[in-house]
């Protein structure tokens, strides 16, 4: 019977699809679901195979309430005819299935259905389930999905292309007019083989006003928590079985590797004491405050959190006026805001520029709220969570390399969906934004026009980079020395902020100028103060640092964890501010710090007050070697100090030819407006021609320079180059009429200054 030959009839249900409501005239009340609650699976574990046969054949005519699941053909005892029927399910052939769904978790009520196996032309109500699907490429069963297309190009990539599933109306997550049309229409054209084989729903509101219609059709629909953090793994396996054998196999594999996920974030954050919890309250649809059973909020409660909204119900409520949100201030460490992004990058500002949220930044929670993109499984968006609860225990980095696995695993499709075939979590598309995420992408301050300084942020960061690249990444035991590796240099690099960061981001050396960065390093440093000689969550004392830089003010504490904790690690955050630049670091490494080790760390931040003499230094070097050079003989200038010293081109005429040392407590400014310069000089010039030649001088800090030809009176060469080392700025401009020069001829006569180092 076809959807509109039955929509005339009132009561009607296909024999191969009863539905049994709270037992359906079978005592079923005291049934508890189970991982694969199938009746057959009799000895109610993960799979059905040759020792539930076993099983029920060694109890044929036996108790039933002992084995409630032995009885697979319903007819209420244990019997061959069990045997008959498990053995056509291991098998994949066909026969009926009966089943518990997981239409309980909504109403308390128990709900088995009889289908025929293996399931075939399923329909999909909203993308969580459509996405459910692609883990065991169940999307080969779905006839047609119900949700947003144009929201999820890149996730429902793989649906789209697979040749005969069909998207239906346009509705988000609700079966209403337009998709009960493309449903009636979908069920004619597979009226020879038998029809919409079932209707994969979250609850009865999917169904909109047809839930009667679908019944009286004699379509089943099966009750799936898609969307929640455990039973959504349970669902897939459920839904695997239900389609064959070769499904179910892909199926459990995926609810294997999701539910040790799981587990592993349980056991991170369970000995946590209830003080030292997250709290926080959930949102959806932008401004939907979710209740305590939702499965928003109980994304945040598997990651260790403590929902401190704590609504009654499964739903959510609108935030209508401003008390509803402001009542929550000072008392949420965060604001989880779910939104399904699709599997692509997402602006920032997209998120919280957008007027929906226009009532919660009345809050002053607001800054502390962070989107999730519900995009990703379920099991991966709990670890995400509990990376941002708690960054000591489970690492963005870790999220970010369980989520990989997966795709590798599971969604290979999604590198048909990128330019280069290789879809990397972190690169190519959103998962985590933070309101500092937002804040960066303004350029690091408020969006408002870029800082100008004599800062170069740049520079700073290629100087911690440069530093400290080999001790960061050369651990290959993760437990040992620094974590979350690999680090770089942030691609993101700009001149309003610089960063090296972590894999995954959560540890950064970070470089940002704005209007006002006192204000900002009093904010944090107020923080930092307060933590100092306390225990921390790894059972050591945070203690403060005992080094200072060059920086205006610069703060920061350090603790190591027991060596019996449970979580045994270094971490460190330092803090600080120059002119216009605000630097920020933190750091973990395991299993702990040194003093030598923080000290490094503090001098590749920022430099210390250098101890170095510029004048021994350039009194060291010979200037004769420079007599090739237009404006020679050149000479250490009069009234050379420890903190300045300059040698200098005799001949007047021939321009500002010189080698500069400063040794001041300015003298990274001195050394960032010099690379400012000489990079702004390369501007229209071709890097790698005659033209311009990058010159690359091993052991400063960071250093730029270059050669560059002019054909101007018979050609010359000119030749810059700025570096850092020691706390010192090294500047040199010379000229050489010499048109065979070359940039070897160059670094050569940087690194001899360099050596001239005392």
């Amino acid at each position: 019977m076809t959807i509109v030959a039955a929509v005339a009839v009132v009561v009607v249900v296909a024999a191969a699809a009863v539905l049994l409501l709270g037992g359906g005239g079978k005592n079923y009340e005291n049934i508890e679901m189970t991982s694969l609650p199938i009746y057959g699976n009799a000895n109610e574990d993960y799979t059905i195979d040759q020792k539930d046969v076993d099983l029920i054949r060694s109890n044929i005519g036996g108790d039933l309430s002992k084995y409630p699941y032995a009885d697979a053909d319903g007819d209420g005892m244990i019997t061959e005819d069990d045997v008959l029927v498990v053995e056509k399910l291991i098998k994949g052939e066909n026969t009926t299935i009966r089943f518990i769904d997981q239409y309980v978790y909504d109403t308390g009520n128990t709900h088995i259905l009889e289908i025929g196996y293996p399931l075939n032309n399923v329909v999909t109500v909203n993308p969580d389930m459509t996405q459910l699907t692609f883990m065991f490429d169940g999307d080969e069963k779905v006839a047609g999905y119900v949700a947003s297309h144009d929201s999820y190009v890149n996730t429902f990539y793989k649906i789209d292309n697979n040749g005969f599933s069909r998207h239906l109306g346009s509705s988000a997550r609700i079966i209403e007019s337009a998709e009960w049309e493309d449903l009636k229409n979908l069920d004619s054209e597979l009226y020879s083989e038998g029809g919409i084989g079932a209707i994969f729903a979250y609850n009865d509101a999917a169904l909109g006003d047809y839930k009667d219609d679908l019944q009286a059709a004699g379509i089943p629909v099966i009750y799936i928590r898609c969307t929640d953090p455990i039973h959504s793994i349970d669902a897939t396996m459920l839904i695997g079985f239900l389609f064959g054998p070769e499904y179910f196999q892909k199926a459990l594999d995926y609810a294997n590797d999701s539910r040790k996920a799981i587990v592993d974030v349980t056991e991170a954050v369970e000995k946590l004491d209830d003080n030292e919890r997250t709290k926080f309250i959930a949102l959806c649809m932008w401004r939907y405050i979710s209740q305590h059973e939702s499965q928003y909020t109980k994304i945040g409660t598997q990651a260790g959190g403590v929902d401190i909204a704590n609504l009654e119900g499964n739903g959510s409520v609108p935030l209508n006026d401003v008390e509803a949100i402001t009542i929550y201030n000072d008392k949420i460490d965060y604001i989880l805001n779910c939104r399904t992004m699709d599997c692509k990058i997402v602006a920032p500002s997209y998120l919280f520029d957008n007027s929906s949220i226009d009532i919660i930044k009345k809050s002053s929670e607001f800054e502390n709220m962070f989107f999730l993109n519900l995009s990703i499984p379920t099991p991966c968006r709990v670890m995400y969570v509990a990376a941002m609860f708690y960054p000591d225990i489970v690492s963005m980095s870790d999220a970010h390399k369980y989520f990989q696995t997966m795709v590798d695993k599971y969604l290979s499709y999604l590198n048909e969906t990128v330019a280069d075939h290789d879809f990397n979590v972190v690169q190519d598309m959103t998962t985590i934004v933070t309101y500092q995420d937002y804040l960066d992408s303004k350029g690091g301050d408020s969006g408002d026009d870029e800082i100008t300084s004599d800062i170069s942020v740049e520079a700073l960061a290629n100087r911690f980079w440069n530093i400290m690249k080999d001790d960061l990444n050369s651990n290959l035991d993760p437990m040992i020395d620094y974590s979350y590796t690999p680090y770089e240099l942030s691609p993101d690099n700009n001149s309003q902020q610089a960063k090296v960061v972590s894999d995954g981001g959560s540890y950064f050396a970070k470089y940002t100028l704005m209007k006002d960065p006192k204000s900002k390093y009093e904010e944090i440093k107020a923080t930092y103060v307060a933590k100092v000689g306390t225990t921390a969550r790894t059972s050591g004392i945070c203690t403060e640092i005992p080094f200072t830089t060059n920086l205006t003010e610069c703060y920061g504490y350090y603790v190591n964890s027991d060596p019996d904790a449970v979580h045994v690690l270094g971490s460190m955050k330092f803090v600080g501010y120059i002119k216009e630049c605000l630097v920020e670091l933190e750091i973990v490494k395991r299993p702990s710090f040194s003093l030598d080790e923080i000290e490094k760390l503090i001098d590749a931040t920022y430099p210390m007050q250098s101890d170095v003499s510029a004048k021994s230094w350039l009194t060291g070097f010979d200037s004769g070697s420079l007599s090739a050079y237009a404006g020679s003989p050149y000479s250490l200038m009069d009234g050379a100090t420890d903190t300045y010293a300059r040698i200098q081109a005799s001949d007047s005429g021939s321009g500002d030819r010189h080698i500069e040392v400063d040794s001041s407590s300015e003298a990274f400014v001195t050394y960032s407006k010099a690379v400012y310069a000489y990079r702004t000089k390369t501007t229209g010039y071709d890097e790698s021609g005659d033209v311009y030649i990058k010159m690359d001088v091993d052991g400063f800090e960071d250093s730029f320079g270059y050669i560059m030809y002019r054909d101007k009176s018979g050609g010359f060469y000119m030749i810059y180059y700025a570096g850092f080392v020691d706390g010192c700025s090294m500047d040199l401009t010379l000229r050489i009429d010499d048109t065979s020069y070359t940039v070897d001829k160059a670094n050569a006569l940087v690194k001899k200054i360099l050596l001239a180092e005392p």
